[in-house]
């Protein structure tokens, strides 16, 4: 009575595809986080450099 595992590679293929969309929510605001800072920045310089 052992049962017959032919469901098991949707199972996993539901975890690593689960996995992968929770490290890219955890990535994105620190990709967009550090591409706001640069455009501040670079906003920051070019005003400074005007006011010369």
């Amino acid at each position: 009575m052992i049962p017959d595992f032919n469901y098991a590679e949707y199972v996993w293929s539901s975890y690593a595809i689960a996995a992968a969309v929770i490290v890219w929510q955890a990535i994105q605001p620190v990709q967009r986080y550090r591409k706001i800072v640069g455009q501040i920045k670079e906003d920051y310089l070019m005003r400074s450099e005007d006011q010369i």
